[in-house]
């Protein structure tokens, strides 16, 4: 992985050099990198008005673009914000944001030496970093890989992510299911009508395991560390760059799943859960399912102000309104077409970006009116407590103890206490935990 730094050879032209900017010395609390391409102009003035009081001191944020589509629009933005890396990844490519995503875990570790956290989104997201600020300094120490949690599993030999579920249960099921993606067989389908139409295959499966959505993914500095500086993992991430280009192996590839965007969150949940194991360490998963969510949700549920400002991510934005205007007139003409035809209307684009056109003013004006961060000094020492087995999710009750509100695989745990706690929109100060010495689901490569 190479990062490019930007020099600038005359007024009209930018020549990118393959040499790594110098390391940032300063402490921070959170290294940001925010998944973007060379076209998302529009997103990266908003986010960078939006985030501005909180951008610079505790928490640091690049946007990350590849190497490929360099221009000299962007050339100019690059030299006047300074926020820009470029890294190498194919814009435009089906894999273009898994390679970004790798290459900014890699390189975040030694351009940001004392950020505490290293973290990851998408540049359709809203983060509110006061409140992240808030969060983070409310996890435990050690190794620690937060966000909303979503479960997988793996197929090694074929690159491919399988069985996903919304919970660990749902992942089980899916994992031990022989009609489920996680049993390929030599000929599609496998299934017909409800017999199967091949061999299986006797691939190797890996999981279930936890990863955090693409909205926002963090790890801690030691987590990080540990992961990405194994040899391990940088050799899993060549050797799937390789799967992911096009070139002479393309035909040899053609039934595997290439790196492709969907996959980017579960797939660095792969490489995080397969690298704790070989280390036969332990890593804590925080949830922070209840603060994060897609903009469709947000309005659905009606939030208020107050509400609103408890959100850690709200993704799934358009704030290119050019954009939503064409995207718009595309979905109009497509839909005339189907009347014609007499078939179903469809109105996706123009409810996602109404979504977007009520909920940025809002954003942005928490962002706005958020006390800055820009002189903030991280401070040592951690206030939290301990959880000895993963329970699922537990909530405070009238009399202040934790009364458990779901079950994971290891059973019913007494005495449960929170790992920390973090006020969900919905239903105030509740408790979010994955912690496991001696459970199934909730140990971090088991």
């Amino acid at each position: 992985m190479l990062l490019i730094a930007l020099r600038l050879s005359s007024a009209h032209h930018a020549e990118p050099q393959l040499e790594p900017p110098q390391p940032d010395p300063r402490p921070r609390v959170l290294a940001l990198g925010v998944v973007t391409a060379p076209a998302n102009a529009a997103r990266r003035r908003w986010l960078r008005h939006t985030t501005q009081l909180h951008t610079g001191g505790a928490i640091v944020q690049r946007f990350l673009v590849g190497t490929d589509r360099w221009g000299p629009s962007l050339a100019e933005e690059a030299a006047r914000t300074r926020d820009i890396l470029l890294v190498e990844a194919r814009d435009g490519s089906a894999a273009s944001c898994v390679e970004k995503s790798f290459a900014w875990w890699l390189l975040a570790l030694s351009l940001f030496p004392r950020a505490e956290y290293i973290a990851k989104t998408d540049d359709d997201s809203f983060n509110n970093l006061r409140q992240l600020h808030h969060a983070v300094r409310r996890f435990p120490p050690g190794m620690v890989y937060a966000g909303w949690p979503q479960y997988s599993s793996f197929l090694p030999e074929r690159n491919q992510a399988c069985g996903w579920g919304a919970s660990s249960r749902h992942a089980l099921s899916a994992a031990a299911s022989p009609k489920s993606n996680c049993h390929p067989c030599d000929r599609l389908p496998c299934f017909l009508e409800g017999r199967r139409g091949g061999t299986p295959l006797n691939l190797t499966l890996y999981g279930p395991y936890v990863f955090a959505t693409g909205a926002l993914e963090l790890l801690s500095r030691p987590l990080a560390a540990q992961v990405f500086g194994l040899e391990w993992t940088r050799r899993w991430v060549g050797a799937n760059q390789l799967i992911a280009a096009d070139g002479p192996r393309a035909a040899e590839q053609a039934r595997w799943l290439k790196w492709k965007c969907y996959a980017e969150d579960s797939l660095v949940g792969y490489a995080v859960s397969a690298a704790v194991s070989r280390l036969r360490a332990h890593a804590t998963f925080v949830s922070l399912g209840g603060v994060i969510a897609d903009a469709s949700a947000v309005v659905s549920q009606r939030l208020t102000e107050a509400q609103l400002a408890r959100m850690l991510t709200v993704h799934k934005l358009e704030m290119d309104e050019e954009k939503r205007r064409v995207e718009e007139e595309w979905e109009d003409h497509m839909n005339e077409l189907r009347r014609q035809r007499g078939q179903r209307v469809e109105y996706v684009k123009h409810k996602l970006h109404n979504d977007s056109r009520e909920l940025l003013p809002r954003l942005r004006a928490i962002g706005e009116a958020s006390p800055s961060l820009l002189n903030f000094t991280p401070a040592d020492g951690w206030a939290v407590d301990t959880l000895s087995c993963f329970s699922g999710e537990g909530r405070l009750a009238a009399d202040g103890s934790v009364a458990q509100t779901a079950t994971g695989l290891a059973g019913e745990h007494a005495g449960i206490r929170a790992l920390f706690t973090f006020p969900d929109w919905r239903r105030g100060w509740r408790f979010w935990f994955l912690r496991s010495d001696d459970c199934s689901i909730g140990r971090i490569g088991t």
